[in-house]
């Protein structure tokens, strides 16, 4: 698509994007997210003293409030993460619908002999398939991302306080993942493309070989149409095998140096 920005549509843009029309939406789910994970550490707390209590029975006055705190917490992460989901959701939904719209915008500056040229079937589906997929990664990594580096911060200084060795093993092991993290997504980036394409292919030969039904009928072409979805389910499938082993592979490396 020919626009007068080359890098109009770049991650870090369309990340100001999102912010600059949701930026309150993420304020409050970047909040909420705070205080969910606030409750979270300290639930563990509150079990293990509630187990105390349990065991004597001189601590049953303790024993009921306790529960009935962790009781009352355990419904308020519910809550957070019932209005988190519903944030999230619809700032996906705004943003997505937002880009969209801008992206089209630019379709329209393509010259009609150009246009007609396009399998449009593809277009759309492309369209829609990199919008999701850049919305996608942006909502749940950038804006993890952000999150993680404060609860990352907030971890090495509680454990640096408590020893200075473990500190020092966690500050390396954070060191480890951050590089393979950064050698390892390109490759994500490049395997996730992949897949996206063969399947924006895969529909639109898939809905050739419905909408050309006279065509195919009048000239015996089924067979030879066939072959062509065949062959483009194919490379979908061996794409999404690839997929899943690369995300598995960089998933499970990612967790042997945080463990």
């Amino acid at each position: 698509m020919q626009t007068t920005d080359s890098n109009k549509y770049s991650i870090f843009r369309i990340f100001l994007f999102i912010c600059k029309s949701n930026l309150a939406v993420l304020i409050t789910v970047f909040i909420s997210g705070l205080i969910q994970f606030g409750f979270s550490v300290t639930m563990p707390y509150l079990l293990s003293k509630i187990t105390e209590f349990i065991t004597n029975p001189l601590y049953y006055d303790k024993l009921v409030k306790f529960g009935i705190l962790a009781i009352v917490m355990l419904i308020f992460i519910r809550v957070i993460n019932f209005i988190n989901e519903y944030f999230i959701i619809n700032l996906h939904n705004k943003s997505q619908y937002l880009l969209t719209i801008d992206i089209i915008k630019n379709v329209y500056s393509i010259s009609l002999e150009n246009m007609e040229k396009m399998d449009l079937v593809y277009l759309t589906k492309k369209l829609s398939n990199d919008v999701e997929c850049l919305i996608n990664m942006i909502l749940k990594n950038c804006t993890s991302v952000i999150f993680n580096a404060f609860i990352i911060i907030f971890s090495l200084v509680s454990i640096f306080i408590n020893s200075s060795t473990m500190g020092i093993f966690a500050l390396i092991s954070s060191i480890l993942y951050l590089i393979s993290y950064y050698f390892s997504k390109k490759i994500l980036v490049q395997v996730n493309y992949e897949l996206k394409e063969n399947a924006d292919i895969f529909y639109s030969r898939l809905h050739g070989f419905i909408s050309n039904y006279l065509l195919i009928k009048v000239n015996s072409a089924f067979d030879y149409y066939n072959k062509l979805v065949y062959k483009s389910f194919k490379n979908v499938n061996q794409s999404s095998s690839k997929h899943i082993r690369i995300q598995w592979l960089f998933e499970e490396t990612g967790n042997v140096i945080k463990y």
